[in-house]
């Protein structure tokens, strides 16, 4: 009976526990996180003459929501290996280039590598992961906001250009007027070119016979 009744009692206080150490984890991850150490690797060049990845690790560093620690890829890789890190959050070299393309027709994907390490347990691998979640979300927020503000600037920019436009095409007015009153004027001197041809001809015929009666004259 005494072992029936802790079997029982075992069987009932399962879930409590699992309670207490798997849902309760998840409940409020940050709050639990603090002290685990990751690595943080940057090997963004930079775009632009800014470098989005350093400004990340910058932030993340004033958050403190995690232990980070700023190291190369191969510490970080031997630190992991070690059971030092968590995990590794490795920001690749084309990380300000893909963020930057949000301005252009051409988009590319920004990613942050995230690297876990594990032979830490599980419950600790899954609050990383819900971690690192939200560190995404905020940099899918980040590329949003670039992508609405390099909109907006592009609508403030079509008054300008519809403005340049219409000066455009006024010109182009102008022109054609000008270039009408030339063809105009071309085709009056083509007119006033032919009646004097005719005359300048008229002109060599009363030459030509003023020549033969002044050779009459000079036989005479």
């Amino acid at each position: 009976l005494f072992v029936k009744i802790i079997i029982i009692f075992g069987i009932a206080i399962i879930p409590i526990f699992y309670s207490f150490f798997y849902l309760n984890a998840f409940w409020d991850p940050y709050s639990r996180i603090e002290g685990m150490p990751v690595a943080l690797v940057n090997q963004d060049k930079g775009n632009d003459e800014e470098n989005l990845g350093l400004n990340l690790i910058n932030n993340m560093l004033e958050e403190k929501s995690m232990d980070f620690q700023v190291v190369d890829y191969e510490k970080a890789k031997e630190g992991l290996e070690n059971k030092k890190y968590y995990a590794i959050l490795l920001i690749p070299e084309n990380f300000t280039e893909n963020l930057n393309s949000a301005k252009s027709e051409n988009k590319q994907i920004s990613k942050i590598i995230y690297s876990p390490n594990q032979k830490t347990n599980y419950i600790a691998s899954q609050i990383l992961n819900t971690a690192v979640n939200k560190i995404e979300m905020k940099l899918q927020a980040e590329v949003a906001e670039k992508i609405v503000n390099n909109l907006t600037d592009s609508l403030n920019d079509v008054p300008d250009n519809l403005e340049k436009l219409n000066d455009a095409a006024k010109k182009l007015q102008d022109g054609n007027i000008s270039l009408r009153d030339g063809l105009s004027t071309i085709n009056n001197g083509m007119d006033s070119l032919d009646e004097n041809y005719n005359k300048f001809n008229e002109g060599i015929e009363i030459a030509s016979n003023g020549t033969k009666s002044l050779d009459i004259g000079i036989d005479t």
